[in-house]
């Protein structure tokens, strides 16, 4: 199978830095296209009236963190790799799902720490949820 669209997933994690420079490696050898996804957590959004964080505020500082982000990351790629970017706000592994068939992605790249359930245990809670839903192959990178 070739792939051509590469979509790798960052959520500021160790793991994340392992799996965008694996996925943007292989998009680099395969002449591929690659896209780089955070997502914008609402919840994340909400502020903290008690410490003075207004909701419009929190917007800003999680904006501002999530495209500092994508900068690290984007950093990593080979020079002259078609690199894409996008910031949906929302629960994360749904708007990573609805990135992987609107941009379409023929591979989803995650990284995981191993650790949640049985099945976790060897993927990582996020990574196991991507893989089952998505509908298109899942590489999964491990944080070693």
């Amino acid at each position: 199978m070739s792939y051509h669209r590469i979509l790798i997933y960052a959520d500021a994690s160790p793991q994340c830095y392992h799996a965008a420079k694996a996925g943007l490696e292989l998009a680099a050898a395969l002449s591929a296209e690659a896209a780089l996804v955070t997502v914008l957590d609402d919840v994340a959004a909400i502020g903290n009236i008690d410490a003075g964080q207004t909701h419009a505020e929190a917007e800003a500082l999680l904006l501002a963190r999530a495209e500092e982000l994508l900068d690290q990351l984007a950093a990593l790629a080979a020079p002259g790799l078609r690199l894409t970017r996008f910031l949906p706000w929302g629960q994360p592994a749904e708007q990573v799902l609805a990135t992987v068939e609107a941009w379409p992605a023929d591979l989803l790249v995650v990284g995981t720490q191993g650790r949640h359930g049985l099945l976790g245990l060897l993927l990582g809670g996020a990574a196991e949820h991507l893989m089952e839903r998505a509908h298109c192959p899942v590489l999964v990178v491990p944080l070693r």
